[in-house]
Order: C-alpha cells, then sequence, then structure tokens
C-alpha cells in the first residue's frame, strides 16, 4: 500500500512542462525519421542507379564476349584460308620449279649441242656448270662486243660477235693477271712481286701513270730500274714503302716479270747518269720480235722517238 499522500502528486503546471517536453521530442523523432527515410530514399535510387548501370555493363560486356567470339571464329575461317592458300601455292611453285628445271636442262643440252657444233654464246647466257660438258672443256674468250664461251678451237660458223680476240686460256700469266681488277688482282697473285708485274704490265695502256717509254731499234718499249723504284713507291704509297725496300721490290718485279711472260722480255745493263756520277742499271726491254698475245709487233714510226741503247 502507497505511503505516497495526495500532496506528492505533479501540479497542473508541472504535466504542462512534461507533456511540451514530450511533445517536442516526438516532433524531433518525427523529423529525424523524416530525414532518414528521404535519406533511405535516395539511398534506394542510387542503388536503383547503380543496378541499372551494373546492368547495363553486363549487356554490353555480353556484347564484347559475343563479338570477340564471332571475331575469333573468322580469324580461325582466316586462318584456314591462308593454310589452304599456302598449301595452293607451294603446289604452283612445285609446278613452276619443275617446269623451270625442265626447260633449263632442256636450255641447258641445245646450248651444249650449239657449242659442240662450234658456236660461240654470250657470257650472260651460260651457266658454266650447268652444261652437260665434261668440266674444263668450256673456253671463255673475248670478241669485239663482249666475252663468248665456246669448246676449245671452235670457229663460230654464223660469226656471232664480230672476230674472235683471244681465249683467256692463250693469254701469258702476266696478261691473265693484268685483266683482273684491284680486289681480284689482290687476292690472286701469289707473291708482292707477282702483284707489282701485273700491276706494271697494266700501266703500259696506263695514261695517267705510265713509266714504260717507247723504244727504237727493235725495242718496242723498255722501263729502266730507277723508274721502276719511283713508280713502285707511287703505287705503293710513299709513306708504306722507304727507298730501300722499294729498291728489293725493284728485283723482285723484274723476277716475276721473267717468269710471267715466260721469259719474252730481255733484261739489260744501261749506263745512267745523275747528279755527276756514272753508273750501270737494269732495263728491262719488250722487243718487237717478241710475240705477245692479242698484241701486234707493228709500230708506228712516230713510236720510235726514244733512244735506246744496250
Amino acid at each position: 500500500m502507497s505511503t505516497k499522500t495526495p500532496t506528492d502528486a505533479p501540479t497542473n503546471h508541472e504535466l504542462a512542462n512534461d507533456l511540451r517536453e514530450l511533445r517536442a521530442r516526438v516532433s524531433t523523432v518525427e523529423t529525424e525519421n523524416k530525414e532518414l527515410r528521404k535519406a533511405n530514399k535516395k539511398k534506394d535510387e542510387r542503388i536503383d542507379e547503380l543496378e541499372d548501370r551494373v546492368e547495363e555493363l553486363q549487356k554490353a560486356n555480353k556484347k564484347k564476349d559475343e563479338r570477340i567470339d564471332e571475331l575469333e571464329g573468322r580469324v580461325e575461317e582466316l586462318e584456314t584460308d591462308i593454310d589452304d592458300l599456302g598449301d595452293e601455292q607451294d603446289r604452283k611453285h612445285a609446278r613452276f620449279d619443275a617446269a623451270t628445271d625442265l626447260n633449263d636442262n632442256r636450255l641447258n643440252e641445245l646450248m651444249a649441242r650449239e657449242l659442240e657444233k662450234g658456236a660461240h654464246l654470250p657470257e650472260e647466257i651460260v651457266i658454266e656448270f650447268d652444261l652437260p660438258i665434261k668440266e674444263g672443256r668450256l673456253e671463255k674468250i673475248q670478241k669485239d662486243n663482249g666475252t663468248y664461251y665456246r669448246l676449245p678451237e671452235s670457229e663460230d660458223p654464223l660469226a656471232r660477235g664480230g672476230s674472235t680476240n683471244l681465249a683467256h686460256g692463250d693469254l701469258l700469266p702476266i696478261q691473265q693477271l693484268a685483266q683482273m681488277d684491284g680486289d681480284m688482282l689482290d687476292r690472286t697473285a701469289k707473291t708482292k712481286g707477282d702483284y707489282l708485274a701485273a700491276k706494271l704490265w697494266q700501266a703500259r695502256d696506263s695514261e695517267v701513270d705510265n713509266p714504260w717509254k717507247n723504244g727504237c731499234k727493235g725495242v718496242q718499249e723498255y722501263i729502266d730500274a730507277s723508274e721502276m723504284k719511283h713508280w713502285i713507291r707511287r703505287e705503293l704509297g710513299r709513306g708504306a714503302v722507304d727507298d730501300a725496300y722499294a729498291k728489293k721490290l725493284v728485283s723482285r718485279t723484274i723476277g716475276a716479270m721473267k717468269d710471267l711472260t715466260k721469259d719474252r722480255i730481255v733484261i739489260t745493263k744501261t749506263k745512267s747518269g745523275r747528279s755527276g756520277v756514272t753508273s750501270k742499271e737494269r732495263r728491262v726491254k719488250i722487243m718487237d720480235e717478241v710475240e705477245i698475245p692479242g698484241e701486234t709487233t707493228q709500230k708506228d714510226d712516230a713510236d720510235g722517238t726514244s733512244d735506246v741503247h744496250g
């Protein structure tokens, strides 16, 4: 049983204050609730928006996957087509190569028959080692309009290419070397003497640096050892060859010329007077009477302007 007396009950004023506070609290809660509902609504809208975006992206990815599958299928088709085309191309090449080989064989056989009949064939149409001709039988010759192949000592019945000059094998060794360019000569010459002898022989036709002099009294051309020494130093470079070494190279060059011309040169001693001192030096001569393949032995009167002794 309560011991509170009626005098302890809240007054009307207190109750009114409590009621106002409750109403204010309810209003605040309702306001907060309203704001929360708005926030939730915005979140729901954002979620819906994101879900729509995800759905769009999924659709786009699906389309891309479908396109990738389509392209991969197309690539496979193209690769198959390429393989088929490659196989067809290989078959065509094989047929072409077979036909070409057959035609080449027929052509080589025809050229061999023509050569056996005496024909001279231009160098540019002949592949020497493809012809059905025993190795070493083909001969390369020079004619008025170029280089030809023939079988040894055969005369072309149709006289193609003009008159026949000399075959390479008919030339003297020094002439064969002299026909080479600098690189080939450098690779082919066995010694420095051979190299210089060939270059000196080439110089006979040079309009720039020809150390040879025209002779007379049976001498076609000649060169003295002293002039040969100066020419060697010019040819090899003065900085690379001193005077003493150039003298040694003169002896080697003269020896090589004797061998490479098969003794078609004559070596004599001649007097040389310089700075008031008289001495004898070697002179290399090419005589009129000596037969040099491909060169005429006749001389114009105008050539006999130099005095030669000994």
